[in-house]
């Protein structure tokens, strides 16, 4: 569980409204088909997971907890009871733009082809990067 940090030029408050639109959460997320709001922090996902040489199409929850508007949250992502992803994000103004920190761990309930925890957790790293950067695109292109 390593902390991560990525720029993105705009302001705290508009990386936060980001990260609550399901239209930019649907471009952000990895593999991401359909995402439909069940609640003010709640979604529904459908999403095509690809990890080493294992693919599949899997519907799930994101939920956003622990918020603290414009500053930090905790983000959940629910596959059916047999994965988890969890969050810590926390935004901070800087040079007029925000520095997103934030850590990823997964947790998977189910040997994925033989698959162990490294290349998981490894995976899970680096789409949690493609989403962040995704999400500064999108800030960026409104603001």
């Amino acid at each position: 569980m390593n902390e991560q940090t990525v720029f993105i030029a705009a302001a705290p408050d508009a990386v936060w409204s980001a990260l609550h639109d399901p239209q930019v959460l649907k471009k952000a997320i990895p593999g991401c088909e359909e995402v439909s709001r069940k609640g003010p922090t709640l979604f529904q996902v459908k999403a095509a997971v690809e990890i080493a040489f294992f693919r599949r199409v899997v519907n799930g929850t994101l939920r956003l907890d622990d918020e603290v508007p414009g500053q930090k949250m905790r983000m959940e992502a629910n596959l059916r009871e047999r994965a988890k992803g969890l969050v810590n994000v926390t935004l901070l103004p800087e040079n007029g733009g925000t520095r997103v920190r934030y850590t990823i761990t997964a947790d998977v309930r189910i040997n994925i082809a033989g698959l162990g925890d490294f290349v998981i957790n490894r995976a899970a790293q680096k789409l949690g990067g493609q989403f962040f950067e995704t999400i500064g695109s999108e800030v960026t292109k409104v603001a």
